[in-house]
C-alpha cells in the first residue's frame, strides 16, 4: 500500500511517518484491498484556535472504489487518530459487502437413467 501525504496550512511535516504507520497498522488486514492511501491535512480556520484541524483519508481500492473519511479535532494527532479509525471501519464495511455477492448455482442435471424410464 502507497501512501501519500499532503500537508497544508501549519500541518507539522513530522505527521508524515506517523500517519503512514498509523495506515499501514490499521489497515494491515486490507492490504490486498487498498492499493493507495492519501492522507490530507489541513488548519480549516488559521491561527484563531478551536476544533480546526481536520485529517481527510482517500483510499483507493483495488475494485476502483475510492473512499474518503474526514475528521476535524483540536489537534493534529486526535484529527490523525479519528480518520484512521473511520478509515479502517469503511473498508471493513467494503470487505464485509464483497463478501455478500450472491453466488450463482449450477443446475442439477436431471438424471439421464431417469428420464429413460
Amino acid at each position: 500500500m502507497e501512501v501519500l501525504f499532503d500537508g497544508r496550512g501549519s500541518a507539522p511535516a513530522g505527521l508524515r511517518d506517523t500517519a503512514a504507520q498509523r495506515l499501514h497498522g490499521a489497515l494491515r488486514r486490507f492490504a490486498w484491498l487498498v492499493v493507495r492511501a492519501r492522507v490530507r491535512m489541513s488548519d480549516v480556520n488559521g491561527p484563531r484556535g478551536g476544533l480546526d484541524k481536520r485529517c481527510q483519508v482517500a483510499l483507493e481500492t483495488a475494485t476502483g472504489r475510492t473512499l474518503l473519511v474526514e475528521s476535524v479535532a483540536g489537534d493534529w494527532q486526535a484529527a490523525l487518530a479519528q480518520a484512521v479509525e473511520r478509515a479502517g471501519a469503511a473498508i471493513a464495511r467494503v470487505r464485509r459487502r464483497l463478501r455478500e455477492i450472491p453466488r450463482v448455482r449450477a443446475r442439477r442435471r436431471a438424471d439421464p437413467e431417469a428420464l429413460l424410464t
